[in-house]
């Protein structure tokens, strides 16, 4: 039987799904220019659920959202500790390229979210 936090941790696929979803620019707009963002969530994890088989409720995706985004500051915080004798911040957290291009407003391919990493699946591969 699973315990409650092996039913709430994210699975690689599951946290690729939500990064897929957050990076959409329309998304990350909405999530910026709001602070009551449910309905953002709920729309967030309908996506996850039609488009890569990930069923979340919403208060899991905006839990791991917020998780995400401290993890990032926590690796940014490290590196910037780290100087430049670490190696980059990459080395602290996972997926840390993919979350800097979303919250730098790159979207995932770079420019503004058409989802490269949607079309390679949230496995990674093609």
């Amino acid at each position: 039987m699973l315990t409650r936090t092996q039913l709430e941790s994210h699975t690689n696929e599951e946290v690729r799904a939500l990064l897929c979803v957050w990076s959409d620019r329309h998304v990350r707009q909405r999530l910026k220019g709001t602070l009551r963002n449910k309905a953002i969530f709920q729309e967030m994890a309908r996506r996850m659920q039609r488009g890569f088989g990930v069923v979340r409720n919403w208060k899991q995706c905006r839990t791991k959202y917020k998780n995400l985004k401290y993890e990032y500051k926590m690796a940014k915080s490290a590196q910037a500790a780290a100087g430049s004798s670490g190696s980059g911040p990459g080395r602290y957290m996972k997926f840390f390229d993919e979350l800097e291009a979303i919250l730098l407003d790159r979207g995932l391919d770079g420019k503004d979210g058409n989802h490269d990493m949607q079309r390679r699946g949230p496995d990674g591969k093609g």
